[in-house]
């Protein structure tokens, strides 16, 4: 064990102290904290349509005044307000309505509604019904306050059920962020292993530290620097909040009412797999190549790989007969199983079998991995074919 961590801290020190991932992680966070400013004052609204149905309690446009950040527009009738929605010429329609106590309807085309929106109509509304009743039966302002019942207010969603908002929100940055990861250490660590070939110093750690330990801690240590570029990105994204460009609270909270703590977990769970399982591939890619232009040409079609489950969920629906066979395969599972299970597209079961799936192979691609940068050190062919390959492995 302390071999392990002697030659993780090795590489994870070396990775961390280069100018590239120091810059990096500086640009991620001037990145992200500029692109919220950039929205902060770029003067962008959301659009919110108010139908009054009542004369006894209504909204008007001096009431929002105060309502920053959104545009309200008041239509006349709840069918031109649902046709804005559909339209995508609003986010949100509050319909108004009561004669002898206020209530309203709340439409969306996801399935959740602003916070602040609907905190704003709710209050506005108590403190009409309180002024009302106040003047009705000439009460103080502390009885009716006692007196008086929460307004009533229901909530419309025209997602349809199986494609929830919560398998949307996966659906977009999944596949990104696996990809992303992917891309970010899969090259590094190939070109690692080639370098510490060609300068022979594999040769010489081999006979200190046994080759599982050395490729375990050469990929932990550049899963730790994405981790500390993860943190970068959250950093940027909380001085955004500390400058009050964004609410992370809310968004979190939001977040929170339509996505599971269980399908988080998972999330994380197929994430790590997968980007273990390419990882270790491109671990083995470069103890195969012998140099940096041989690996280019052989990571080619595994870049195309990676991209094309990527991108296929946008011309392809999850629930084609494709996709029902490709969530089987291990290099297309961690981009799709989990929208496929949000949709209802997949099982628990079928979740739990390709996860397996995935774990098995994971295994099996570090347990060869291991086997080739050991064996591919005298491995100097400019050209390897399918039998050097077996070798390789047999050896």
């Amino acid at each position: 064990m302390r071999k392990f961590w002697i030659t993780f801290w090795f590489y994870f020190k070396e990775n961390f102290t280069t100018k590239n991932l120091i810059i990096l992680g500086v640009f991620f966070i001037g990145v992200i904290g500029a692109a919220f400013a950039f929205d902060h004052f770029s003067g962008r609204y959301n659009d919110l349509a108010i139908v009054n149905t009542t004369d006894a309690f209504a909204l008007h446009e001096d009431v929002f005044d105060d309502l920053h950040g959104w545009h309200v527009h008041f239509v006349d009738s709840e069918d031109e307000a649902r046709a804005m929605l559909d339209d995508g010429d609003v986010d949100e329609v509050f319909v108004i309505e009561g004669e002898d106590r206020p209530a309203f309807r709340m439409i969306s085309p996801s399935e959740t509604i602003a916070v602040e929106t609907e905190l704003f109509v709710n209050q506005h509304l108590m403190m009409q019904h309180t002024e009302n009743v106040m003047v009705i039966y000439e009460l103080p302002l502390e009885a009716v306050a006692e007196l008086l019942t929460p307004i009533e207010s229901s909530f419309e969603s025209l997602l349809d059920t199986e494609d929830g908002l919560a398998a949307i929100v996966i659906g977009a940055i999944l596949p990104w962020i696996l990809y992303m990861l992917i891309m970010s250490s899969g090259s590094g660590i190939a070109t690692s292993v080639v370098s510490e070939k060609s300068t022979r110093v594999m040769e010489l750690m081999m006979g200190k530290v046994h080759p599982t330990t050395t490729m375990l801690a050469k990929v932990l240590s550049y899963f730790g620097d994405m981790v500390v570029l993860t943190g970068a990105i959250a950093a940027g994204v909380f001085v955004a909040d500390w400058l009050n460009f964004i609410d992370v609270g809310t968004i979190i909270s939001t977040l929170a009412e339509v996505i599971s703590l269980e399908i988080v977990l998972l999330s994380i769970v197929i994430i790590l797999l997968g980007y273990f399982m390419f990882i270790f591939m491109y671990a083995a890619m470069g103890a195969i190549a012998i140099s940096i232009d041989s690996l280019n040409t052989m990571l080619s079609p595994v870049i195309i790989m990676i991209m094309i489950p990527v991108f296929l969920p946008m011309f392809v629906d999850l629930g084609n007969a494709v996709m029902n066979v490709l969530v089987y395969i291990p290099f297309f599972t961690p981009f799709i199983i989990v929208q496929r299970f949000l949709r209802g597209y997949s099982s628990l079961l079928e979740v739990g079998i390709v996860t397996v799936i995935m774990t098995v192979s994971m295994v099996l691609i570090f347990l060869a991995a291991v086997r080739i940068n050991k064996n591919g050190v005298t491995h100097t062919s400019e050209k390897t074919t399918f039998s050097d390959l077996k070798k390789l492995l047999q050896k």
